[in-house]
């Protein structure tokens, strides 16, 4: 669940980079740091706040292991369907696995 703060936040301060199929909205700052540092990069995600629907190359984006943000045409090509039988149980959830 997206926050109040973090909409307005990303209302006025984000830029939209991207969204993926998982409706995920991918964002950068829409001014530039005043220091040399990393540009921040986020996500607001689509529904709920399920982490396993980041798509890797959406992932490695947002961890700076990718320069520029992948296509919509590679992330569809990227998508790999789910084994038969397999029971995603979302994070952040009662049904998250807790040790």
């Amino acid at each position: 669940m997206t926050t109040t703060i973090t909409k307005l936040v990303t209302m006025l301060h984000g830029n939209l980079i991207g969204t993926d199929q998982s409706g995920n909205k991918y964002y950068i700052p829409r001014r530039a740091a005043r220091r040399p540092v990393r540009q921040k990069r986020w996500v607001v995600y689509g529904h709920g706040c399920d982490q396993a629907t980041v798509p890797p190359m959406w992932h490695a984006w947002l961890h700076h292991t990718a320069d520029s943000p992948p296509s919509a045409q590679v992330d569809a090509v990227a998508a790999v369907p789910a084994p038969r039988g397999h029971a995603h149980v979302p994070a952040e959830t009662y049904q998250a696995w807790r040790p």
